[in-house]
């Protein structure tokens, strides 16, 4: 369904000495009739404001547009630096017209590509869109130039936009996606194709592969079986946003300062390195697609090749059915042009909770309503995966296909007093983590060390041969996963969460190892301990002061990271409420939020 469908794709957008390397993110397409725009920063060229009429089909109603930034139409020219052009090359991009030009009448666009070598120069593209009075213009245009023509010379190309009816003027937004050179890559069996799942919300309690006793799992249990299993995975922060953060850059939540649904307006300057942009300029051809909801594409898109969002509701059964076909399709025509890095994320067994009708039985003496229904959501989604991981490792082939599958946190069912994911107990902290690549990953290994998903990306990039992140708070799990194996020399990990009523309204901070746990809060009073070894459900609080021996230390480690984090991200929190408010949430997305429990009225 084209109108549930957002795509952000890596752009380029007319500046002067503007180089293709330099990105801007845009998004572009089909959206519902009252969607809001993401606003594309652009060099200042003068700002203008206009209401929006009302869109075609949608009830009468006006809005306000923000402030938007526009570079003068005949200045849109970006010049790439000169490269040479391997044999068999193609020049493969995207064009289109953003949509508030769509909505002010603005001009129709002419598109061209100029190459020049050695003297000689001529035009290898020419388009024209007008979104204004053709709506199979109102979307993405993806094009290809053939570069045998060119092939061993040094080629530079020009990027031009420019107004396609000079007697008529008017605003106009043209952005080039992604602009890259293909040619075949004879050591392309050797880079894997790199899958990384996230199944969301999905704690490892409920899990078969973890010890359930009910079978939630069969599928998954296959796999690791196939792979290395980590039993002692952890989070570092009970949301989506703060937690996959991590995930993708190998930093705790204070220093990467994604920790609120508000931040999710955060410019693109402030994003630490992570793995989607590592992987792209090392030849990876990086594409997602997620389900919206927190993983905003302003945050999650950069370094994306093809960034897709489904706007589908929660409430609707079988997001994760469409958010894999959508995948599969996307994929199956380009096979054979990897190797793939290709995230994949679903909400499938975030609540509100609705299994198919086919696992109505299914775990049906568990007492608890909604954690039956969760459970039974758990099964069908390992039933998705059966049939969905197969297709991927076809795919790639002789690429070869390393797997990592993992959740972003879990979720409690009143083991403590609530029914969400908003605290640091174990039921929301501990994780699923799998490694599956035959032939590489150790097979049928269990790891107990305990690991964090910090460790996520540079394992990673250990595994695809590439150096790891100048800065980071992960370890490099790799040794572990290869024949022989091998023990880490961290035995401890650490998460947080921020104020809120499960927490006494302030920070909260742990440090935790496979068995024992500290919970390290702005008030002492709200600080306490835990021996997992004889206390497994967390219920038995240990005062700090009665902490001795390992606990003791553990406790130290809690309070020293409190103490180094806390400052960090007052300042942070000190420094967005002073900012201008960041754009909003589109209308779909909000639903999507509403829907997954993140906004209230």
């Amino acid at each position: 369904d084209e109108e549930n469908q957002t795509e952000t794709r890596r752009c380029s957008h007319e500046s002067r000495d503007t180089e293709i390397g330099q990105i801007l993110e845009v998004r572009l397409g089909r959206e519902s009739p009252d969607a809001e725009r993401t606003w594309l920063v652009v060099p200042p060229r003068g700002s203008v404001a206009f209401e929006l009429p009302p869109a075609m089909g949608a009830p009468r109603r006006s809005r306000l547009a923000t402030a938007h930034t526009t570079p003068a139409l005949e200045r849109r020219t970006i010049e790439a630096a000169p490269r040479v052009v391997p044999d068999r090359a193609e020049l493969r991009f995207s064009i289109g017209i953003e949509e508030p030009a769509w909505r002010v009448g603005g001009v129709p666009v002419r598109f061209s590509i100029d190459a020049a070598a050695d003297g000689r120069s001529a035009r290898v593209f020419d388009a024209v869109l007008d979104p204004v009075n053709d709506e199979g213009d109102r979307r993405w245009h993806d094009e290809v130039v053939d570069l045998t023509p060119w092939a061993g010379q040094r080629v530079a190309f020009t990027f031009r936009t420019e107004n396609a009816t000079p007697e008529r003027a008017g605003p106009s937004l043209p952005v080039w996606g992604d602009p890259t050179i293909f040619a075949p890559r004879e050591s392309a069996h050797e880079r894997p194709w790199i899958v990384l799942m996230s199944l969301d919300t999905l704690r490892a309690r409920s899990m078969s592969l973890y010890g359930r006793e009910y079978e939630t799992t069969p599928y998954l249990e296959e796999l690791a079986a196939e792979g290395t299993i980590f039993t002692h995975a952890y989070t570092t922060f009970p949301k989506t946003h703060g937690s996959h953060m991590s995930a993708f850059s190998s930093l705790l939540p204070h220093r990467h300062g994604v920790f609120g649904a508000a931040h999710l307006g955060v410019r693109g300057d402030r994003q630490p390195p992570m793995l989607s942009g590592r992987l792209r300029r090392a030849g990876w051809r990086t594409v997602a697609f997620t389900e919206n909801g927190l993983l905003d594409g302003r945050i999650f898109s950069h370094g994306y090749e093809r960034y897709a969002e489904s706007k589908f509701l929660a409430t609707e059964r079988g997001e994760a059915r469409a958010t894999f076909a959508k995948a599969l399709d996307w994929l199956t025509p380009r096979a054979d042009e990897g190797p793939f890095y290709v995230f994949v994320h679903t909400y499938e067994v975030h609540g509100p909770y609705d299994p198919d009708e086919r696992y109505a039985t299914f775990a049906a003496d568990v007492p608890l309503e909604l954690q039956r229904k969760y459970e039974q959501e758990t099964r069908g989604l390992d039933d998705l995966l059966r049939d969905f991981v197969p297709r991927l490792r076809s795919l790639a082939g002789e690429h070869g296909l390393l797997l990592v599958i993992f959740a972003d946190h879990g979720e409690e069912f009143f083991e403590h007093g609530g029914l969400d994911h908003l605290r640091l107990f174990d039921e929301v902290m501990h994780i699923p983590l799998v490694f599956h690549w035959p032939g590489h990953v150790a097979a049928d290994r269990i790891v107990d060390d305990v690991v964090s998903l910090t460790d996520v990306a540079p394992t990673v990039l250990d595994l695809a041969g590439l150096p790891a992140f100048e800065r980071t708070d992960g370890t490099n799990l790799a040794p572990l996963l290869r024949p022989g194996g091998a023990t880490l020399d961290r035995e401890i990990v650490f998460g947080q969460v921020p104020p809120g009523a499960a927490n006494h309204q302030q920070w909260q901070f742990i440090a935790r190892s496979t068995a024992r746990k500290c919970f390290a809060s702005v008030n002492e009073e709200d600080s306490y301990c835990f021996d997992l070894v004889a206390d497994a459900d967390e219920k038995t609080r240990i005062s700090p002061s009665d902490a001795e021996g390992e606990l003791a230390t553990l406790w130290k480690a809690a309070a020293q990271y409190r103490d180094v984090a806390l400052p960090v991200v007052s300042k942070q929190q000190e420094a967005r409420d002073a900012a201008p408010a960041a754009p909003g949430v589109d209308p779909a997305r909000e639903r999507k939020l509403r829907a997954l429990g993140y906004i209230e009225d």
